[in-house]
């Protein structure tokens, strides 16, 4: 007599191999309509410098109106991609976000290369290419225009991570909505980046640098740092609560730093 769980034991015996082989050799979506969203990088195949979807994946793209699909890869380096009708990724480490992909205000996102990490631009409507990835640092577009720059690191505030800009010995490149280049202007040098008594110090961050404009004591322990402030004493800081001794420094500016001048949007 064949028992319920002799029943279920058998069918576990005949199914459970081929799912394991499925998961193993398929780590991409299933279908066009699988809930997987995401791909890997198994997914796709090298030929010279250009990427590819493997043949046997080309079936579940999902294209829009220009014939572009867009593939979020998520093992080592995150990545979004964009393949055109032939599988070849034609748009790498596209930008997501509010200034950028899906819904740039200005319809046009930032995008970075793998292999230098290099920035361009692209138009959101068409997925075409405004302006090359040949950059180290690009703005996201902001009132129709977007500011790409060389040798050049990204002012970002410690202390409430506003961001001020780009500062270098180069020039920066100001583009507009169709990619032309409109304005080239020397940028603000690093060693005048900060206001009297601040010191400009470049940081590693996400594998790239950035600017900050730091005072010693603001590099010291919390307690350190307001007992260092003018003013400022033990007994000053047992009598007061916590909250009006950050009030205080934090209204003071003295660790709130910026830069000389504020601008684009990061």
């Amino acid at each position: 007599m064949i028992t319920p769980l002799r029943i279920i034991a058998i069918l576990c015996t005949l199914v459970l191999p081929s799912l394991t082989v499925t998961q193993a050799e398929e780590p991409c979506p299933a279908s066009r309509n699988s809930n997987v969203r995401f791909w890997y990088s198994e997914c796709f195949e090298m030929h010279g410098t250009i990427r590819k979807v493997k043949k046997k994946h080309m079936h579940k793209l999902r294209f829009n109106k220009y014939g572009f699909a867009t593939i979020e890869i998520v093992d080592g380096l995150p990545e979004m991609v964009a393949v055109n009708k032939k599988g070849i990724v034609v748009i790498p480490g596209i930008r997501w976000g509010s200034r950028d992909y899906p819904s740039s205000p200005g319809g046009v996102s930032r995008f970075r290369t793998r292999d230098d990490y290099k920035c361009g631009y692209f138009k959101l409507s068409n997925f075409s290419i405004i302006v090359p990835a040949i950059y180290d640092n690009c703005l996201a577009f902001w009132e129709g225009e977007g500011i790409a720059c060389n040798n050049c690191v990204g002012y970002h505030s410690s202390w409430d991570f506003s961001f001020g800009g780009y500062y270098g010995n180069d020039s920066s490149f100001t583009f507009n909505k169709s990619g032309k280049l409109i304005k080239k202007q020397p940028l603000p040098r690093v060693e005048d980046a900060c206001e009297e008594g601040f010191i400009p110090k470049i940081k590693d961050r996400d594998g790239g640098q950035i600017l900050d404009c730091t005072i010693p004591s603001c590099e010291k322990d919390t307690v350190g740092t307001f007992l260092d402030l003018p003013g400022w004493g033990k007994d000053t800081l047992d009598s007061l609560e916590w909250k009006v001794i950050i009030d205080k420094i934090l209204g003071s500016g003295r660790c709130n730093s910026r830069p000389k001048g504020m601008w684009g949007v990061l």
